[in-house]
């Protein structure tokens, strides 16, 4: 696995999930009866509240498609609707860091001295999608956009499940219904039948709030992907963030648009 490769699927990971390790969460709660305003409502309520968000944690890619594996360990800080900066190491060694804004991307990786200097459309390539910066920041925290037009499909039990269309995608939600956190998320390409899936589990409680500590995705656009996130460690407002982001004059640029 080229060095560029495995970054892109180190960012693709990455880019997928937020959790810790904390205190579980037990207790459930039975949503039969709840209108879809309510459930939108619920779960806006339960999105988490912070400054900077600062994450850590260890990862496994498996590029299903070229049959490798690989490990890293990386951290992720984020500045709520502004700006995301990931770095990631393997064995202790910086391989990758990004700088993620509302309009630009910039990634550096150290191994072989490269660097990109790309607007938010390198992103949507990558993770074969629309996207913004809400709905990433979204996805990285765990969180359904639920966004009109809407169908609540069933409120059985602890599971709420929902349906989108989102041309040309079909996106559905499964909510916990004791903490109204996304437990699952499909995106199914309409036309060409690929899909990715998201799963959440292990809910913690850090603080008064509650993230999940395990992720897996499944890919299988454009490339057959298999990410497994385990997360060590996550702080809310603790931590002093230097978001400034430089590319030293020896690294080479290379162009956004050689991504394979």
């Amino acid at each position: 696995m080229s060095s560029k490769r495995f970054g892109i699927l180190l960012v693709v990971a990455i880019l997928m999930m937020v959790g810790c390790k904390s205190r579980s969460v037990t207790g459930s709660a039975n949503a039969r009866g709840m209108d879809l305003a309510k459930v939108i409502a619920k779960a806006n309520e339960n999105r988490l509240h912070f400054q900077i968000m600062t994450l850590k944690g260890k990862a496994d890619v498996e590029d299903v498609s070229k049959g490798s594996k690989i490990g890293f360990t990386y951290r992720i800080d984020i500045a709520k609707d502004s700006l995301i900066l990931i770095n990631v190491s393997k064995f202790g060694i910086p391989m990758m860091n990004m700088r993620i804004g509302q309009d630009t991307v910039l990634m550096r990786m150290p191994i072989n001295q490269t660097a990109m200097v790309c607007d938010f459309g390198l992103l949507q390539k990558v993770a074969k999608m629309d996207l913004d910066f809400a709905k990433l920041q979204a996805l990285l925290l765990g969180e359904a956009t639920l966004e009109q037009p809407i169908t609540l499909v069933s409120t059985k039990g602890n599971s709420i499940e929902l349906e989108g269309n989102r041309p040309p995608y079909s996106v559905y939600w499964i909510l916990n219904s004791s903490h109204f956190r996304l437990e699952k998320m499909r995106i199914q390409d309409i036309t060409l039948g690929k899909e990715s899936v998201l799963t959440y589990s292990d809910f913690k409680k850090v603080g008064s709030q509650i993230v999940a500590s395990s992720m897996v995705l499944e890919a299988t656009q454009a490339q057959s992907v298999r990410i497994e996130l385990h997360h060590s460690g996550i702080a809310f407002d603790q931590e002093k963030v230097n978001f400034r982001f430089r590319i030293p004059e020896s690294y080479k640029i290379i162009p956004c648009d050689s991504l394979p």
